[in-house]
């Protein structure tokens, strides 16, 4: 969840953004990603508008069609991610 101090405006229909929420999609082995569902929020946490990114999953380069740049947010995403994985169970 990404918070949004001052609220960023996308658009008249949207208006107000205060927190978006952006799932992923992730290949470790390819280092790429993909973002499946972008959620933008008001300040009192409805939901304004959300975005769906369906594309054929069977063919890969559509899957996996970004790839994971070192320091981005997506990088230091997969890397939590990572972390986590690798965890051992407590």
């Amino acid at each position: 969840m990404q918070e949004f101090k001052p609220p960023v405006i996308m658009d008249e229909e949207v208006g107000e953004v205060y927190k978006q929420k952006t799932y992923y999609l992730f290949n470790k082995e390819q280092k790429r990603y993909s973002i499946m569902q972008i959620l933008l929020y008001s300040d009192n946490d409805n939901i304004l508008k959300s975005y769906n990114y369906d594309r054929n999953m069977k063919i890969k380069d559509f899957k996996y069609s970004l790839p994971i740049m070192t320091n981005s947010d997506a990088d230091k995403i997969f890397m939590k991610c990572m972390e986590i994985i690798s965890a051992p169970n407590q």
